[in-house]
């Protein structure tokens, strides 16, 4: 039903999520960062701080745990805000 009926929400969900990521590499391409920086960002963001602890023991770097799970924790609550905001929005219209 869903690959059926949503199909074009499973595609505006992928290019979401696509030009998310790649905005993130392009990003951080600018400033330079370094790989292990960027492995943990992108971690944080798409997955949230459940994994980096993981990640940072793959990685055998565990000076990013804390930035790491601050970061995600920080895009979970700046994520929360923007969709009451966007919501809050779609009402008024």
């Amino acid at each position: 039903n869903i690959l059926e009926n949503g199909w074009h929400i499973i595609q505006f969900m992928g290019m979401a999520w696509l030009i998310t990521v790649l905005l993130h590499w392009f990003l951080c391409y600018l400033f330079k960062l370094d790989s292990d920086t960027v492995l943990m960002a992108s971690v944080a963001a798409i997955y949230g701080p459940v994994f980096i602890g993981q990640i940072a023991s793959t990685i055998d770097n565990r000076r990013l745990v804390f930035p790491g799970i601050a970061l995600g924790l920080v895009g979970i609550a700046l994520g929360n805000y923007v969709g009451i905001f966007v919501a809050w929005m779609l009402k008024i219209i």
